[in-house]
């Protein structure tokens, strides 16, 4: 079993070029969570991925993206779509989702690791942001 490789690049995030929009998406380090790296897609177009205590960003034309990621169970409303205008900043937390307990007698009633993803305002996922890595993926 691998993980795709995790590159870090050096410095902040730069704003997106002008006119267009931009997704930052992140898992904080959270060490008693899941470590499952998370490949993401937006609107069905794998985009990278996210392992925990990482930082991923997409700049994009103008319009409306689904984000949605892989493994996890499903849950509702875990996925988000966004409507992003020319020179805004979305910033997307991905979090684990309670854990469930097994059923029955056997490892196969073990439901697989789930996530969600949160709409986090500037301020707040700035804040987070702080001592993540920022990855090329």
């Amino acid at each position: 079993c691998t993980n795709p490789a995790v590159v870090a690049i050096p410095g902040p995030i730069p704003p997106p070029p002008p006119g267009m929009a931009q997704i930052i998406l992140y898992r904080q380090i959270g060490y008693y969570e899941p470590s499952d790296v998370l490949r993401v897609a937006l609107n069905q177009y794998p985009t990278g991925i996210l392992p925990r205590g990482t930082v991923l960003y997409r700049n994009l034309a103008p319009g409306s993206y689904t984000i949605t990621f892989s493994p996890t169970r499903p849950d509702p409303d875990q996925f988000k779509t966004v409507a992003l205008g020319a020179g805004q900043v979305v910033y997307v937390k991905s979090a684990a989702l309670p854990v469930r307990p097994c059923t029955g007698r056997s490892i196969a009633g073990c439901d697989i690791n789930g996530y969600t993803t949160m709409l986090m305002t500037p301020p707040a996922a700035q804040q987070e942001l702080q001592g993540l890595t920022l990855i090329s993926g």
